[in-house]
Order: structure tokens, then sequence, then C-alpha cells
């Protein structure tokens, strides 16, 4: 406030017919012709660079997407030839590979199996397989919906 006060005191005192002085240059403000400096000129470039990098992505990624919906759509695959259908079907991995019955105790009238090195009875649970039933030769096991018999 000190400088505003000071300045319109001076305009006063111009005005007023008094010996003119000139006005203090902290009161003025300042413009210098100073011309950028190098490093700002620098951030200025790299900024515009990344600008421009950006617009030419955004191009290609519009461009790539209409030329994708021009693509003519192949739903249905072609009929199979009479010499490809006489090649068999893969057969089915067998499930019993995954489990390894190894033996079956009694404890009394309850029956236990040891399946992949785990002990386990009716209802428990081995590698994602449900225990069905165990019988003294045999343990049933329901996996993904299927029943695997495995016999020892």
């Amino acid at each position: 406030m000190s400088l505003i006060h000071e300045a319109l005191e001076k305009l006063e005192q111009q005005k007023s017919g008094r010996k003119k002085e000139p006005i203090a240059e902290s009161v003025l403000p300042v413009f210098s012709e100073k011309k950028p400096s190098e490093e700002n000129s620098k951030v200025i470039y790299w900024i515009g660079g990344a600008v421009i990098l950006f617009f030419v992505l955004g191009i290609v990624y519009l461009s790539a997407g209409s030329l994708e919906s021009q693509l003519p759509k192949t739903d249905a695959l072609p009929p199979l030839s009479s010499s490809e259908n006489s090649v068999p079907p893969p057969t089915p991995v067998s499930k019993q590979g995954l489990f390894s019955l190894t033996g079956i105790t009694q404890s009394g009238t309850e029956l236990s199996a040891i399946i992949n090195n785990e002990l386990v009875r009716e209802g428990d649970w081995v590698n994602g397989a449900r225990v069905k039933s165990i019988q003294s030769q045999e343990v049933s096991l329901e996996f993904r919906g299927q029943e695997i018999n495995l016999s020892l």
C-alpha cells in the first residue's frame, strides 16, 4: 500500500504545479526485453514434441480402428472336405493319471484310502475330486462332474 500511496502523492504534486519529480522506479512496472533462457526453450521444445507425438499416436489409433471395421467378418468356418474327415479325433486324456490309489485300510467298520499319498475317507477332497465311496478293492471319485473309479 505504501508504494501506491507514494505514487498518488507524487501524482498530486505534479498536478498542483509543484516541482515535477520523477516517479520512483520501484513504482513503475518493470518490463524487460529478456529473451527466454536456453533451459526454458528446451522445455518448450520437449512439451511441443510430446504434444505432437500424442497427436500422431491418436491419429494412428483412430485409423487402425477404422481399418479393422472395414475387414470382412468370418464367423463361420468353411466346411471340411471328405479327405479331412478321415482323420480320427484326438483321444481324451485319462483322468486316472491324475490320481494314484496306493492302498485301502479299514479301522473298525470305516474304510480309508491312500490317494496321491493322502489318507482320505468318504466325503473328503483330494486334488479337486470328492471321494464318493470306498470299497475293499476300489475307490470311486467325482471329478468335474464325472465319476472315476480307481482299483488296486
